[in-house]
């Protein structure tokens, strides 16, 4: 069985890399330790695919 992974992607280096579901949160990049990053793969796969908030539409009363 092939494990799902997450992307992420460095928004200062460009630095990309891997890591498996269920391995923690990534708050910094490995590469140059900034916390500007973002996931590559977003809904792809995964424990809790499809269960975001998302939009709700409806009046702001």
């Amino acid at each position: 069985m092939q494990e799902i992974m997450r992307e992420f992607r460095c928004l200062r280096c460009g630095h990309e890399w891997k890591v498996p579901f269920g391995g923690g949160r990534q708050i910094a990049c490995p590469k140059c330790g900034k916390d500007k990053i973002e996931r590559t793969n977003r809904g792809i796969g995964g424990p809790h695919r499809g269960r975001g908030k998302g939009f709700r539409g409806g009046r702001n009363d």
